[in-house]
């Protein structure tokens, strides 16, 4: 659920970016997405923190029950 309002919130700040630039284009003043900014950065924490934890939640068998050699640092 936090990655797919992580992806909303990411794609309304893609979509004030083009609907600025076409107020430029046509002569009008910006529209002030400053609150879009801040609702995003202040959720990116929460998001983070839940990545880690599904991550965690998802993989803990495997680490603590595969051997030490298979396990894929790197994976995400």
């Amino acid at each position: 659920m936090c990655t797919d309002i992580m992806s909303t919130l990411s794609n309304l700040n893609e979509q004030s970016k083009k609907f600025n630039s076409r107020e430029i284009l046509f002569g009008r003043d910006q529209t002030d997405y400053q609150r879009l900014a801040s609702v995003t950065k202040d959720f990116t924490p929460y998001n983070t923190l839940w990545s880690i934890v599904h991550r965690w939640y998802t993989d803990i068998d495997n680490w603590m029950d595969d051997q030490f050699n298979t396990i894929d640092a790197n994976a995400a």
